[in-house]
């Protein structure tokens, strides 16, 4: 599994168990690389409490770095008719220890938070979601995210429309479009008129499978 964006990589390896269709477990290793070409990079902060809200970090000296990353994500879910349910709680934890000598602490963007560079999170996110048929979902969820290292925490409530396609034989295309609001956050929060927006496109593409029983 390959995540690209403008500011990291994740290449990683995953072991997908569903003993029962009420649960799986993935289990995730790989390889976190930052890249500095669009202006964003790794940026390394000299503790916890350093603020990291994004005009600050503009001003900070950033570079590329690389490291580690590693995940379990437990998930329970389940479906009546149309409605879908899921409850993921993700356990994710970074080994940044490679990266610049001089701090002991960076900024974590998937999480928006700062970690040290040897650190984690948990999160948990709930998803309640309709299927309209012909490969549209829509419905909402809530997020939650803590930092046991920092007690920090983060909450956010989102509206979410999800369309996939099948782009041929072996190949899917995803969208997903989400937008809410943070219930809880160091800086976005909803008494600060702050809202949450986001676009995801996907590829998946299958190379083989196993032959039917």
């Amino acid at each position: 599994h390959n995540s690209l964006t403008p500011s990291y990589d994740t290449f990683s390896a995953f072991i997908r168990f569903e003993p029962a269709a009420v649960f799986d477990l993935h289990l995730s290793a790989g390889i976190r690389s930052f890249y500095d070409t669009f202006a964003f990079g790794y940026t390394p902060l000299a503790g916890y409490d350093v603020p990291f809200d994004s005009s600050t970090r503009a001003d900070l000296d950033r570079t590329g770095a690389a490291g580690f990353r590693y995940s379990a994500t437990p998930t329970l879910k389940g479906g009546a008719g149309p409605f879908l349910f899921a409850s993921a709680t993700g356990f994710v934890l970074f080994d940044m220890r490679g990266a610049d000598p001089d701090e002991d602490h960076y900024f974590e963007p998937v999480s928006n938070a700062v970690l040290k560079k040897f650190d984690g999170y948990i999160t948990n996110d709930t998803l309640v979601l309709y299927d309209f048929g012909r490969g549209i979902l829509g419905g909402v969820s809530h997020y939650f995210l803590y930092v046991p290292g920092s007690e920090y925490v983060s909450r956010r409530v989102t509206l979410i429309c999800h369309v996939s396609r099948a782009l041929g034989r072996n190949m899917t295309g995803t969208l997903s479009v989400m937008g809410g609001t943070y219930l809880r956050d160091r800086y976005n929060t909803w008494r600060d008129g702050r809202m949450y927006a986001a676009v995801q496109a996907g590829v998946g593409l299958k190379l083989g499978e196993s032959p039917a029983p």
